[in-house]
């Protein structure tokens, strides 16, 4: 008897572990591919300008339309103007004429996400990566009646 009593123990050790390597990961009860895709859909949300950015970047054009990037000196020629869309990647000539947004406006926008920044460039404010890829635009000349 006093031999079994190890035994048995060394028995259900055994058993116990391996019922935990052979069990499948626990599911996540809202998980699943709608969560994947939810995550996937966030994360491009926060590459993408809200419309409290938007008012706030109005906001703060319209009240510092004698600062650099916002004068109508520093805007763009149409043709320059038209590469500013999502997905162009600045060229020099286009990071030359661009700068980093100022802090009073960036305090107004949400937090750009890891691995991005905002720039001014002739009266817009965009949303690029590291490599200057813009992910999104505010065209505040089109819109300052908002």
């Amino acid at each position: 008897m006093k031999r079994s009593i190890p035994m048995l123990l060394v028995f259900l050790v055994g058993l116990s572990g391996q019922f935990s390597r052979s069990a499948p990961a626990p599911l996540a009860l809202s998980g699943g591919a709608a969560a994947a895709r939810d995550d996937r859909d966030n994360r491009d949300n926060d590459r993408k300008f809200s419309d409290h950015d938007r008012q706030a970047a109005h906001e703060y054009a319209n009240q510092h339309k004698n600062d650099r990037g916002f004068r109508e000196q520093d805007h763009l020629s149409a043709e320059s103007e038209s590469r500013l869309h999502e997905g162009y990647v600045m060229d020099k000539d286009m990071r030359k004429m661009s700068r980093p947004a100022p802090p009073d406006l960036v305090r107004g926008l949400a937090p750009a996400p890891a691995g991005y920044h905002y720039v001014v460039v002739g009266g817009h404010v965009c949303l690029v990566d590291r490599d200057y890829r813009i992910h999104d635009t505010i065209h505040l000349e089109l819109n300052l009646g908002l």
